[in-house]
């Protein structure tokens, strides 16, 4: 299998009932961990055991901002959104993943001389599946 590249991936919103892709992506990242719950057994002695406690997963995207009304995407944080992870035209459930996230964060950095840059990070508010 030949080996993919970052265009090929892309995140994807729910857009009343299509789902749209994200432009002007540059960079874009999913995370998903879980936490580690301490526990004592009887055979561990000094050392510490762990078990797996909840999951949790964000997504970051880092763009250019293409146009005007763009700036305005920092008045959608808190919103809650349906993303999809997957590779450029491929089927969701082969390929993918897909949840509801909130938008935790926008940063929008205009440095004179230079492109409009953009980050948005999605936490997870449920499964991922």
């Amino acid at each position: 299998m030949a080996a993919r590249n970052g265009n090929t991936v892309l995140v994807y919103f729910l857009v009343g009932n299509v789902y749209a892709a994200v432009g002007g992506v540059k960079t874009n990242s999913i995370e998903h961990g879980t936490d580690l719950v301490e526990v004592s057994g009887p055979t561990t002695g000094k050392f510490k055991e762990y078990i797996t406690g909840r999951k949790d997963w964000k997504i970051t995207i880092n763009y250019l901002v293409i146009t005007d009304d763009g700036i305005r995407d920092i008045l959608r944080v808190g919103q809650t959104f349906t993303l999809q992870f997957k590779p450029r035209n491929e089927n969701v459930s082969l390929y993918g993943v897909q949840g509801n996230a909130i938008m935790r964060s926008c940063e929008i950095t205009a440095t004179r001389g230079n492109l409009i840059k953009g980050n948005f990070v999605f936490q997870g508010t449920a499964e991922l599946s």
